[in-house]
């Protein structure tokens, strides 16, 4: 392996000392990787490995490392003849064995044949994830194809031909240099006549559809679901003819040339390797590189590049570059200045070389100077040829026009008139190295900062980004008043008059050069990337498209020093010469691609979201590789082990061993160095034993704080009966004390009735009393009723006010009426109130309001709405007056004591008490110079407890 290593290196070091106008190649035998020098032929998987069979067994490559696989690692025998990959990532083989099957992840599977006799595998047919082929064993030829691990016998009838679909089972016949297609009836589908074959070299049905027959001087292509045909003629016999199947295109290689047709076989290409290499084989890859196979000199790789890509000046040191007119400008440090035109690729060189010379384009583009030590040249947009003369002044470098003079900085800050005749003035020197006009200002940059003329001076242009404190290495124009502006870490901006917005971060890179394509597409060199942005409106948008190429990009190995583009094609000025590329070829040459070659931990496999139960002893190995044909520099990796590594960690070989993880989920990060959207992450968690996870401890501390929860519920809930023991105890004597109150209530009224039924005899007699005393018994019956109940509806409770009232209103006579009002929002057969409470109130209002008055007496009963069941009553009359009464009975000779307003009291505190009304009771004297009266209200609710 040491050894193939030197011999890679010095392939490296031969390619990157090559001209690039030079066919370049690479060359790979027993002597550096190779198993032997012999090679079949070759394929690609869906990942972008080279596979190649051969004699010796089967190689895979990645550029690097060829990895080989022989009797040593399962294969049957070492003398492989064909490799099928397919869209499983497996690689099928084929050879003269009794057991055959396919490659993957490294390792070899093998399928015995049921006789165990060998296979003779040719004619070979993949459609879908059919793999079938012919054995054409003298003894008895067979088909057979795979399935659930067993090699199985496809069947045919002989009489019908060979297999041209075994999805359709379509089967072709030849006869006398005519083929027929029929199906498994025998029914003709498709005849075709005078193929004047001489010999038949290979055919092959490539996917479900397509069936491909070469012939030493033509090819057949069989669309078996179109059920058409096309014949291509070769140009001449040729031996040998091979067919393959890749990247949707059909390739058919002959000794000499390889032929490349799409999938309607329209031919796409021809490529040829050089005349000296004696080919067997050859394959175009998913970049368009060509490999070729010899039978005694190994295998050759030819990159796209050699196809795609001009070199001019090779291994001259180019500078600069710009466009004017449409004409590339060169300027080499060593060689002088030369004009390319696009159009023919014609050189010219106008001026010779000198280390302070400089090529400008200048007036928005519409002039261009050149400068070296001794001469300057200008030229106009609308002249052929540009005019040369003698430097007028020494010193003159970098030169820009700003309204009516010239400007240099440089050597010397100087302003010049129009002609360069006279120096206007002489400007201090500040270093400055780069100049630009836009449409209305003149910039200057260098190592201390951007710069702007005002007032006769350049002065620090100010922003938020800074840039009078960066250092500037580019000045260039994106339109007429917008400048590009390159900094040495910073970054590139875009700058107007006054403003600046930076429109893409390098990284810390410096900006080496930045080439304007059109307002809405900017080259960008920096130090190891070459960028391309493009954006609708950079000064407006956020959102910027980028395609970067970075090392070890191949067109960067010569590093780069300027970028220019005229129509489509992109040219790179290096240390060794100038590269002319189609940019849409540019983005086709193929990245170094880094992959895992294997990923382990505890010897198993880590593949991302992967679970490993923890152990103390453990430990995580990596190893890294690139995939890259193109010779590429020694790369280096990095990597980080999130969340307890944040920072990226540099690889010191392709190898990593990571060892002591405790249970946990990690996220393992890896990227190759200067190859920027390179990550890979693969997640994976140790699954701590059962004494290391959480929920042993936490069951614990569930356990506890149950067991502690249990027995504070049960005092507490034993405290909690006590509680409401005391309190069914409070309300059973509650109950009993209004029950007491409203026995005491009774008497009360009876006594007051009695002295108004004595009354009434006495004034009226006893003829006129029969109906008092009937409606009496009633009211006694009602009050009986009530006295056993706790509560009643409202309806009930306005029925025996209405009673009550209607006896005491033929006691008084006209001198008593009243007016009870109910809300309509009420529902009185619902809404609950305790018995027997309003009418002691209203009581009261007879016999100590009214009773006193001289005056008409009128009670006023409301009922009113407070919300769901809540409910207010006013009881007002227009007696004497609360305090009159209260005056009347102090003065009074009969002082029997008034018991029903402290009852009444008495029974609201207990009421509330009790948990089933919270009542709210208060007394209003209503008098006044005009009137007089008394105002009870009530509030009742539901408990507030």
């Amino acid at each position: 392996m040491n050894r193939f290593f030197l011999m890679l290196a010095a392939l490296v070091s031969a390619w990157a000392t090559s001209p690039l106008n030079a066919q370049v190649f690479r060359h790979f035998t027993k002597a550096n990787g190779l198993q032997g020098n012999g090679v079949y032929r070759l394929c690609q998987d869906a990942s972008g490995f080279i596979w190649l069979n051969s004699p010796d067994g089967i190689s895979r490559f990645d550029g690097t490392e060829f990895t080989h696989f022989n009797t040593q690692n399962g294969l049957p025998q070492n003398d492989i003849w064909y490799l099928i990959p397919d869209n499983q990532n497996k690689i099928w083989y084929f050879t003269k064995a009794n057991r055959l099957g396919y490659i993957k992840k490294d390792t070899v599977f093998s399928y015995i044949k049921p006789d165990k006799s060998p296979f003779y595998p040719q004619h070979y047919y993949q459609a879908d994830t059919l793999i079938a082929f012919y054995s054409r064993n003298p003894a008895e030829p067979k088909y057979y194809y795979f399935n659930e691990d067993k090699w199985l016998n496809l069947p045919i009838k002989r009489e019908l031909g060979h297999y041209v679909d075994v999805k359709r089972k379509y089967f072709y016949h030849f006869k006398e240099n005519n083929l027929r297609v029929v199906d498994s009836t025998g029914k003709e589908l498709i005849a075709i006549s005078n193929l004047n074959k001489e010999f038949e070299e290979d055919k092959k049905q490539i996917n479900d559809r397509i069936f491909i027959y070469s012939f030493n001087n033509k090819i057949l292509y069989i669309n078996t679901q179109t059920l058409s045909y096309k014949i291509y003629p070769l140009p001449r016999a040729f031996k040998t003819g091979r067919i393959s199947y890749f990247n949707h295109q059909i390739q058919v290689s002959y000794e000499e040339q390889l032929l490349v047709f799409d999938k309607e076989f329209n031919l796409l290409n021809t490529y040829a390797a050089p005349e000296k290499i004696e080919a067997i084989f050859h394959f175009l890859d998913r970049n368009k590189n060509l490999w070729v196979a010899t039978l005694n000199d190994g295998l050759y790789f030819f990159p796209k590049m050699n196809r795609v890509i001009e070199t001019f000046f090779s291994d001259k040191i180019i500078k600069n570059l710009s466009v004017f007119n449409q004409q590339l400008y060169i300027h080499s440090d060593l060689d002088g200045f030369f004009r390319l035109s696009p159009q023919n690729g014609l050189q010219e060189k106008f001026l010779d070389a000198d280390a302070i010379g400089q090529i400008n384009v200048t007036q928005q583009g519409k002039k261009l100077t050149i400068t070296n030590k001794n001469q300057l040249y200008t030229q106009q947009t609308d002249e052929k040829s540009g005019m040369l003369q003698a430097m007028p002044h020494p010193g003159l470098t970098v030169l820009e026009y700003h309204k009516g003079n010239w400007f240099n900085v440089g050597l010397s800050n100087l302003i010049l008139s129009d002609n360069f005749k006279k120096i206007e003035d002489t400007l201090y020197f500040d270093a400055s190295k780069h100049i630009k006009a836009t449409k209305n200002q003149l910039f200057a940059g260098g190592i201390e900062g951007l710069k702007i003329w005002q007032k006769l001076s350049f002065i620090p242009f100010r922003t938020n980004d800074s840039l009078h404190q960066a250092t500037i290495t580019h000045l260039s124009l994106l339109n007429e008043n917008q400048l590009l502006v390159g900094t040495e870490n910073e970054g590139l901006f875009l700058v107007n008059e006054s403003q600046s917005k930076k429109i893409w971060d390098t990284d810390g890179e410096m900006v080496i050069d930045a080439f304007a394509e059109n307002v809405n597409s900017i080259w960008l060199i920096t130090n190891t990337c070459l960028m391309h942005l493009q954006s609708n409106n950079f000064w407006l948008e956020e959102n910027i498209q980028q395609d970067t190429f970075c090392h070890p990009f191949i067109l960067l190995k010569n590093g780069l020093n300027a970028v220019a583009v005229i129509g489509q094609k992109l040219y790179l000025a290096t240390q060794k010469g100038l590269i002319a590329i189609n940019y849409k070829d540019a983005f086709d040459i193929p990245k170094s691609e880094f992959y895992v070659k294997s990923l382990t931990f505890n010897q198993q496999d880590l593949t991302s979201d992967t679970e490993f139960l923890y152990q103390p002893e453990n430990s995580l190995n990596l190893k890294l590789g690139t995939l890259q044909f193109l010779p590429h520099n020694i790369n280096h990796y990095q990597y980080r082990l999130l969340p307890y590594q944040n920072q990226w960690i540099a690889l010191e070989e392709n190898n990593l061993t990571l060892s002591g993880f405790e249970p946990g989920s990690y996220s393992l990060q890896l990227r190759q160095e200067g190859l920027l959207n390179s990550e890979k992450a693969y997640n994976f968690e140790i699954i701590p034993k059962w004494w290391q996870h959480k929920w042993p401890y936490i069951v614990l501390f569930l356990l506890i704080l149950a067991l502690t929860t249990a027995v504070v519920v049960a005092i507490v809930k034993n405290r909690y009966k006590q509680k409401e023991k005391r309190i069914d105890q409070l309300r059973m004597q509650t109950e009993h004390q209004l029950h007491a109150l409203r026995s005491q209530m009774n008497p009360h009224f009876i006594f007051n009735s009695l002295n108004a039924i004595q009354f009434y005899l006495n004034s009226k007699g006893p003829e006129l009393s029969e109906k008092y005393l009937i409606d009496f018994s009633k009211l006694i019956r009602i009050i009986f009723e009530f006295s056993d109940k706790k509560t009643v509806n409202l309806s009930e409770e306005i029925t025996f006010l209405q009673l009550y009232l209607e006896v005491e209103k033929m006691r008084f006579g006209e001198k008593l009426s009243y007016h009870i009002h109910t809300d309509p929002k009420l529902n009185k057969e619902h809404l609950k109130i305790p018995s027997l409470l309003l009418q002691p109130i209203v009581e009261n209002a007879v016999n100590h309001g009214i009773f006193h008055s001289p005056n008409l007496g009128f009670i006023k009963i409301k009922f009113i709405e407070k919300g769901s069941q809540s409910l207010e009553i006013t009881i007002e009359d227009n007696g004497v007056g609360f305090a009159k009464t209260q005056s009347i009975y102090k003065n009074s000779l009969n002082k029997h004591p008034s018991k029903s307003t402290q009852i009444l009291k008495n029974r609201i505190d207990l009421l509330n008490q009790t948990g089933q009304f919270y009542i709210e009771y208060s007394v209003q004297d209503l008098e006044n110079k005009i009137t007089s009266g008394t105002r009870v209200t009530l509030n009742i609710s539901p408990s507030k407890n």
